[in-house]
């Protein structure tokens, strides 16, 4: 058993948002993995980046990052209780494999606690990491690690991420973690010093040695900062710093890399420029993840958004590209879908949000894909 493994063996369930002590619900026993099956899995997540946003890449940017995957697709965000779903209802899908409510954070519809696939892969011996440019205890990062029916009970989801056994934690967000900032008082950084290395600033990141780290926290803001904010370390170095600590486990890992800024430019109608900077942080986090697969080709990777947001479409005018929006809320617009390595075939075509959580908690723990779920991705 790796060190790693043992962290995560001993660390304490996740707490339950009632009572203090609601164990997540498990979708089922895990079945011996096959040779072909990837040992790492990378989700890249765009938040709120639909067609046009996406395009900016190739478009604008001239990157080829996407050509890269052979493999693509589209997802349709659909949630349970509202027709244009959030980030919230569509981060748990894709993390229980099961649709769910806006607001929900890895619970179903009834509002129990459902595993997620970080939590299965951390049971399976994988290693497990979160990386965000927002709060580590927003919609996205925290549906794969905690367990609450309201997106906005924050110091609930930090008292659970610090207990969650997670490997590398990498965002925003630490008044939700310092007592004298928490409404509870409840100081939960000294627990997490004896079992992290706590870094706050891009110095403290860059000096980190991943050889000799096997737990990291990175906390750069008091809540949650602009993602191309210059007190915070690009979404590149954080990749590559969770990537480098977490390839150390033999047994392999799971990874989720997620880019707030798409979001937030879409929903304020920037100019494409400050799109396009966003998009191109984001692309250089691809590129690192890309340079880790020619490494590691048992390495997945899949991309894709939550949602979409601003209705944004992207076109030229007199000769110079722009970005026009139709709304400064989200819309029910598909999301494109990428995907490269081995198990990235599964997720070709149009697929539920929900399926996808179930295509990825199969290709993590090399379970085979029930007849219904296989039904459900092809709609």
């Amino acid at each position: 058993m790796t060190r790693m493994g043992l962290s995560r063996r001993l660390a304490i369930p996740a707490i339950g948002w009632a009572l203090g002590a609601c164990a997540p619900q498990s979708t089922g026993p895990a079945v011996p993995r096959p040779e072909d099956a990837p040992r790492r899995v990378i989700l890249i997540v765009a938040d709120g980046a639909g067609a046009a946003q996406w395009s900016l890449l190739p478009v604008v940017l001239g990157s080829r990052t996407l050509n890269a995957f052979p493999v693509t697709g589209l997802v349709v965000p659909r949630g349970t209780s509202r027709r244009v779903i959030d980030s919230a209802a569509s981060a748990t899908a894709y993390a229980i494999g099961m649709p769910t409510f806006n607001g929900a954070i890895g619970v179903g519809p009834d509002s129990a606690a459902h595993e997620t696939v970080l939590e299965a892969a951390a049971k399976d011996g994988l290693a497990t990491g979160l990386v965000t440019t927002t709060s580590i205890t927003d919609a996205t990062p925290a549906s794969f690690a905690a367990h609450v029916p309201d997106r906005d009970l924050h110091a609930d989801i930090a008292r659970q991420i610090a207990v969650s056994g997670v490997d590398v934690l990498l965002g925003d967000g630490l008044g939700y973690f310092d007592g004298t900032r928490r409404p509870d008082s409840l100081d939960l950084l000294p627990d997490l010093a004896r079992r992290y290395t706590i870094v706050r600033s891009p110095a403290e990141l860059a000096a980190v040695d991943a050889e000799q780290t096997s737990a990291l926290l990175g906390l750069f803001a008091r809540s949650s900062a602009p993602a191309l904010d210059p007190a915070k370390p690009r979404l590149a170095r954080m990749t590559e710093t969770a990537l480098a600590i977490l390839s150390r486990d033999p047994d392999g890992f799971f990874l989720l890399v997620e880019t707030e800024g798409s979001d937030e430019a879409s929903h304020a109608n920037e100019p494409i420029d400050q799109l396009v900077a966003i998009m191109a942080d984001l692309d250089e986090a691809i590129g690192v993840a890309l340079r880790f697969r020619e490494r590691h080709p048992e390495t997945l990777i899949v991309m894709t958004g939550d949602h979409e947001t601003g209705g944004a479409a992207l076109h030229i005018t007199r000769g110079a590209p722009a970005l026009g929006y139709t709304t400064g809320g989200h819309t029910a617009a598909m999301l494109p879908l990428f995907a490269l390595g081995p198990g990235a075939g599964r997720f070709a075509g149009t697929h539920d949000g929900d399926a996808i959580g179930r295509l990825l908690r199969s290709v993590v723990l090399g379970t085979a894909v029930a007849d219904a779920d296989s039904a459900a991705s092809a709609r």
